[in-house]
């Protein structure tokens, strides 16, 4: 059986994960495989959010153990997603947006950082 997936150590420094939205990501090599592409997408992603939320939780509530106490949160999960020892699911992106309420937009527009994840304050339309 494979080894589990863990999106912190896509990174150069894997502690970086979710705290540096400017970390270093390793090299995939010459030829990456589909799925080494796709675990490095998806570990992208997860960094950009959980940088966001992590800044988030601790700019409203003091802490991540504060922002999970307040949502009724499994802070051991929480913390697991934000450090990328979890794999985050779509239902864990959508929580943070709501119970942030910050939106989140994916795309590929200039500028993005992260693997095209934008995460940023509401604009007026």
């Amino acid at each position: 059986m494979p080894p589990r997936f863990r999106p912190r150590f896509e990174l150069e420094v894997p502690r970086s994960f979710g705290i540096d939205p400017q970390a270093t990501w390793k090299s995939l090599g010459p030829t990456p495989s589909a799925a080494q592409r796709e675990q490095r997408g998806a570990a992208r992603i997860q960094h950009a959010v959980a940088c966001w939320v992590r800044a988030a939780a601790i700019e409203r509530f003091g802490s991540v153990a504060a922002y999970a106490k307040h949502f009724e949160l499994d802070y051991q999960r929480e913390g697991g997603l934000l450090r990328g020892d979890v794999v985050m699911r779509l239902e864990d992106v959508a929580g943070a947006r709501l119970r942030l309420g910050l939106p989140i937009r994916i795309g590929s527009q200039p500028g993005e950082k992260a693997g095209g994840v934008a995460l940023a304050e509401p604009t007026s339309t």
